[in-house]
Order: structure tokens, then sequence, then C-alpha cells
């Protein structure tokens, strides 16, 4: 009993062939059979105009598109997931190592892990109802150096937690950067006070536009960009 392919199996079913015994078994095993319930595998790829499971479980899930229209998905269980669109009801790992989430819109009902390390989202909307996490993993920088004494030569805060080790009365501006939503905290562990400059043209709290918060020695302040050229610390 052999699986063969459709051109090997009709030359034994042509007008005036006898087939086997032998003949009909290769045939059997050479077609996935719909009531079959153990594992059945394809060589070659599968297109389906839609596919509706209740769970699937593969190694990469990589579809222009995922969404009530062409896959209807109950649970996703995947190392990689790249779609145009997602909705997903549930996402259920014990690790959950995402480089890029990239989609117009993402709707996720329930994200369950106990580490989530993302480092790049990009989208129009985020919906979550829960966020359950053990360890939501933070983009950290404990080896800054303050430099300039402009907004101009202030070094760039690209972490969210942000330690700044040395700095002088010369050279002791840093400048945080602008992402909605974001929070970048300001720890100064050097022996000078500095000054956290916005992005230009944008103010912290109440300040004139460009003009820096002053962070003490051994301080620690939390910086929040809320858009429209303001940041917010507390």
């Amino acid at each position: 009993m052999t699986a063969k392919t459709p051109t090997q199996l009709l030359t034994v079913f042509e007008n005036g062939d006898i087939p086997v015994q032998a003949d009909y078994q290769d045939l059997f095993d050479s077609y996935v059979n719909i009531v079959q319930t153990t594992a059945q595998s394809m060589a070659s790829a599968l297109t389906l105009p839609t596919l509706t499971v209740t769970t699937l479980n593969v190694t990469t899930f990589s579809p222009s598109t995922i969404n009530a229209t062409t896959g209807n998905i109950t649970t996703v269980s995947a190392n990689t997931i790249n779609a145009a669109n997602a909705n997903i009801t549930t996402v259920s790992a014990a690790t959950a190592n995402i480089t890029t989430v990239s989609a117009a819109t993402a709707n996720i009902t329930t994200v369950s892990a106990d580490t989530i390390n993302v480092n790049i989202v990009s989208a129009q909307s985020i919906i979550t109802s829960a966020l359950n996490t053990g360890v939501l993993s933070r983009s950290v920088d404990i080896t800054k150096r303050a430099t300039g004494t402009t907004q101009a030569t202030a070094v760039t805060l690209t972490a969210e937690l942000n330690r700044i080790v040395n700095a002088s009365a010369g050279g002791n501006g840093a400048i945080l950067t602008a992402t909605v939503g974001r929070e970048q905290i300001v720890f100064n562990d050097a022996g000078f006070s500095i000054d956290v400059y916005p992005v230009v043209g944008a103010s912290i709290n109440s300040q004139a536009v460009n003009t820096p918060l002053s962070v003490g020695v051994s301080t620690e302040i939390s910086f929040y960009y809320v858009g429209n050229n303001l940041f917010l610390s507390k």
C-alpha cells in the first residue's frame, strides 16, 4: 500500500485496465479521509477559501488576514502570527515572544501568559478586555550618560527605564522620546542634577515649550507623553 500522485493512479484506472486489490489500496491511501480520527499529513500546501476550526496548533502561521470572514479561530497556539487583521478571542501561552505585531486593528479579548516580550506594537487600535501577565518586560538602559547643556545637545532617552550614571556641570542634559501613552522613568544616579527636555516643540506639565525639568541627585521621575506636544510628570 503506497500513496501515489493522481498521475500515477490514472495509469491503472484507464479504459481497458483491470485494477487489482493493491491498486485500490493505493487509491485509498492517497487521499485524506474526512472521518479519520488520527492525524493525517499532506506533502503539498493547502489553500482554502475559508478555514473554521476550534483549535489550531501550528509552528508558523502567516496568512494575509485572520478575521471572522476568512477564519473563525477560538484558540491560536503558534510561534509566529503575521496578519494584516487579527481578531482573536483567546491567545494562551506560557511565553509569548513577538518581535513585531503590525495590524490596522488588533482586537484581542484575553491575553494570558507568564511572560510577554514585545519589541514593536504598531496598530491603529488595540482593544483588550483582560491582560494577565506574570512579567511585562520593558526596555531598560542603566548606563546612560547625560550630555550637553541645551535641548539640541542632550542625550536621547530611548528606553522606558533610564538610569543616568554620569553627568557634569558642563553636560547634564537628556531628552525624552514621544510615543503616546508611553512611560519613561528617569533615575538620576549621577553626581549632578540633570535637565530632562521634552522633544522639540513640546512642553512638560505647564512649563514653556522646550523647557527642561530638573531632576535632582538620587531622584526618580516618571514622564508620560499624552500627545499634542505635552509630557506629564510625576
